[in-house]
């Protein structure tokens, strides 16, 4: 159960969360994605399916643990920031290169 669901199917619909079970407002079936997947392949599911989330199983089918929307994005940024930190050091030696003969750098 997700909050999407409790706000959609729950409290929206019925008003009192302390007296609604909560299969009445789950999201049913679960779409899975193997631990050992990459990132790119979650996003991919989430995006073809409309979800936020993905449960997380190993090969024998148990879960272990669940994937965000955040977590993806947290992790693609410590890619993206080692990226950046690549690409401003070869601007850094480019610009020193290009320099002009007459500045002293």
């Amino acid at each position: 159960m997700t909050d999407r669901d409790m706000v959609v199917h729950g409290i929206a619909s019925r008003g009192d969360c302390t007296q609604t079970a909560v299969s009445q407002v789950m999201t049913r079936g679960l779409l899975t994605i193997h631990d050992d997947a990459v990132i790119s392949e979650a996003l991919r599911s989430m995006l073809s399916h409309g979800l936020h989330r993905l449960a997380v199983v190993d090969r024998q089918q148990r879960l272990v643990g669940m994937l965000s929307l955040d977590d993806a994005i947290r992790a693609m940024g410590g890619e993206w920031t080692l990226l950046a930190g690549i690409l401003g050091r070869d601007n850094v030696t480019d610009s020193r290169q290009h320099a002009p003969s007459d500045l002293i750098l």
